[in-house]
């Protein structure tokens, strides 16, 4: 991956309060680099986003997590 974006999150920031949301942003992201067609919830979404409801074209399989 080349020029990520990345976060440092401590305590004080108010995204560590809500780790399952930070998991779900996580994934979410992660989904769209492997997926780049998929439909993620946004960030303000907080309610679908905490579900992690993905859409795409078709169903993720196992083979799909097995990387390279």
């Amino acid at each position: 991956m080349r020029n990520a974006d990345v976060a440092i999150v401590t305590e004080r920031d108010p995204r560590a309060s809500d780790p399952a949301a930070l998991d779900a942003h996580l994934l979410a992201h992660a989904v769209k680099e492997l997926f780049p067609d998929a439909q993620v919830p946004s960030a303000g979404d907080r309610e679908r986003l905490s579900t992690t409801i993905f859409s795409y074209k078709r169903p993720f399989t196992p083979e799909d997590l097995a990387g390279d």
